[in-house]
């Protein structure tokens, strides 16, 4: 008697060899689509047009699905995908850093970045410190896959989390059945859906003045001093109280500066 082929849930599947995965029909997931529009439809609520979105490795499903609920968050409130805040791609830390400093370094960089998962989260995170931008008050930041550490960083990550104790749960459960009764007849794959749960915290906050890209520090200039010309960086020195503060009032080329005393003797 010819046996009926066993298949797996897919949160076992990724400790399998990739022949097994490929013969994979049962499913166990989060409804990856309505989280993600769920967490898209948050961010337009709270103005965000300019959306960034690191979709992750787009050959595997999760992150598939979290991208077209993204596309139906945008499509339902009239408002495009822009190319250049779409990234696509591997979905480690480093490849989190990339994608974030690549959208924070656009001329007219988005309101708030998106992360399909946790590590391009972190990445993003590490590329915001590095370019000194304030979260939430010049970019809002979301995730995926509520770990413990969102609500203890400064500030608490929002963020869609997935049951995982359940997905855990029900795949053993799903597999016990499968290993038991091997020959019972099933109608075709199983598909479980379980709700995920999007977490507010204070990482996403109503969209601000948009941020324009920010030239290069008076401090990394050349020091270098000549007369006046229009490929000079005028500044004004005020004294206000105990402080001197630098206050630039034209840019047109960081090549050369030429600073105007305009103190003034209380």
């Amino acid at each position: 008697m010819r046996r009926r082929p066993l298949y797996f849930p897919a949160a076992l599947a990724s400790a399998m060899p990739s022949l097994w995965r490929s013969s994979m029909r049962e499913r166990s997931n989060s409804a990856n689509v309505h989280a993600a529009q769920t967490a898209a439809d948050h961010l337009i609520n709270l103005g965000h047009r300019r959306i960034g979105m690191l979709a992750g490795n787009l050959e595997l499903s999760t992150h598939h699905d979290r991208l077209e609920g993204f596309r139906k968050a945008m499509q339902g409130s009239h408002l495009p995908i822009l190319d250049e805040c779409l990234i696509s791609g591997d979905v480690q830390i480093e490849d989190g850093f990339k994608a974030g400093k690549r959208l924070l370094e656009l001329p007219i960089p988005p309101s708030v970045i998106m992360a399909s998962n946790n590590k391009l989260l972190l990445g993003v995170l590490q590329a915001v410190e590095e370019k000194g931008v304030n979260i939430p008050g010049e970019l809002s930041v979301l995730g995926f896959d509520d770990n413990l550490w969102n609500k203890h960083f400064n500030p608490t990550l929002t963020a869609i989390a997935q049951p995982a104790h359940e997905i855990g749960r029900r795949s053993f459960e799903l597999l016990r059945e499968m290993i038991e009764h091997p020959d019972t007849d099933r109608a075709g794959p199983v598909r479980l859906s379980l709700p995920a749960e999007l977490r507010v915290r204070r990482s996403t906050a109503p969209r601000t003045k948009p941020r324009a890209h920010r030239p290069p520090s008076v401090d990394h200039l050349p020091s270098r001093h000549h007369g006046p010309s229009a490929n000079q960086l005028w500044c004004s020195i005020t004294f206000v109280g105990p402080r001197w503060t630098l206050t630039p009032s034209l840019i047109s080329c960081p090549h050369e500066v030429m600073v105007r005393d305009e103190a003034r003797a209380f």
